[in-house]
């Protein structure tokens, strides 16, 4: 019975797709199948093919028992796998935020203690005493020996 429901169903997709029935029925078995399993990515496979091969040598080796192993132990063996993923990807995902975070909590420190250096440096110049500079005038040189190193004053004199 079963058969021929699957069998009308796939001659109805085939042979009447335009009909309303054949539209639901493709979007419902065809295009939402192939659109889910578009997405699968490469490293699920791999995990499905190693659960299966060590589904079959655990049965090949321990034969009834290693099917009833299987059996009550697969189930909770998947689950355990994808919570394990999706531990993984939340751990992922709280260490680029922590990461991210104390690169901005390193940037906030540094302005905050370049702005505390400037204020505390404002603040010192405004209430540390102010020495004036005490200008000093150069001393005098004394009168040359020779004509020729004659002091500026007296070629003016002449």
């Amino acid at each position: 019975m079963l058969t021929f429901v699957a069998l009308a169903v796939g001659l109805i997709v085939w042979l009447a797709p335009e009909t309303p029935v054949g539209k639901l029925l493709r979007r419902a078995l065809v295009d939402w199948p192939a659109e889910r399993l578009s997405r699968i990515r490469p490293g699920l496979v791999i995990l499905i093919v190693l659960l299966i091969a060590a589904s079959v040598a655990l049965i090949v080796v321990a034969k009834n028992e290693g099917a009833f192993l299987v059996a009550q132990g697969l189930p909770e063996a998947i689950a355990s796998i994808f919570a394990l993923d999706v531990a993984t990807y939340l751990d992922i995902l709280v260490m680029a935020w922590l990461v991210a975070a104390s690169v901005r909590l390193r940037a906030v420190k540094a302005v905050i203690g370049s702005a505390t250096a400037r204020v505390r440096r404002l603040i010192v110049r405004r209430t540390s005493p102010r020495v004036r500079a005490r200008r000093r005038r150069p001393a005098a040189r004394p009168p040359p020996n020779s004509d020729d190193e004659a002091w500026p004053g007296f070629a003016l004199a002449a």
